[in-house]
């Protein structure tokens, strides 16, 4: 027997062999080829969806005042009251504080001296005039007087004297009109007039 025969019948039982493993069922009639069993697939506990979160809305931003610096001006010389009465003590003390339970800063004076402010109008029906004096150098001697006035008719609206350094409050009802402030201050070092109006009005 030479090579190529030999060749020949391994080649042959190869191809036996290969019908053996891939068609069982040729072979052995009546019977089912075998298949393998598939590997099961891990058990997971059922799950529900998770339900969708609306992304939340923010709220909506309130719209703030920026409040608008009152200055004082040199040209006043058509100003119908120009100084201050002599006699200030008819205005009294510090008023009450107010029922409301919150308060804005429309405007403000904030100045190291005296003078007579530039005409401005306010359009809440009440606000108030919130002054607090500042002195450091000679606290004992801190002295500010001030007065509202209308500018059309020279009318004293509201005014207020304080020694030393402190705060004091003047409530206001006056709407729409034009207004102006005359301030005198001896050893003060900083002034501040808040003008203020109740939450409620905005």
């Amino acid at each position: 027997m030479d090579r190529g025969d030999l060749a020949t019948i391994l080649a042959a039982a190869a191809v036996v062999a290969g019908l053996f493993l891939l068609v069982p069922s040729l072979l052995t009639p009546g019977m089912a080829p075998v298949t393998p069993e598939p590997t099961p697939a891990p058990s997971l506990p059922p799950t529900t969806p998770a339900p969708l979160t609306p992304t939340p809305t923010p709220a909506a931003t309130p719209v703030g005042i920026t409040p608008y610096r009152i200055t004082y001006t040199g040209q006043y010389s058509s100003y119908p009251v120009l100084y201050l009465p002599s006699d200030m003590s008819s205005y009294g003390a510090s008023d009450p504080l107010w029922r409301f339970n919150s308060s804005i800063r429309f405007a403000y004076l904030d100045e190291t001296h005296g003078g007579l402010t530039t005409i401005f109008t306010v359009p809440y029906p009440v606000w108030r005039l919130n002054c607090t004096v500042s002195a450091w150098r000679s606290p004992e001697k801190a002295h500010l007087r001030l007065l509202l006035v209308d500018a059309e008719t020279g009318t004293n609206i509201e005014g207020m004297e304080w020694r030393n350094p402190g705060s004091i409050v003047k409530n206001v009802q006056s709407r729409f009109r034009p207004l102006y402030l005359i301030v005198s201050t001896e050893y003060v070092d900083r002034v501040v007039v808040s003008l203020e109006t109740p939450a409620d009005f905005l």
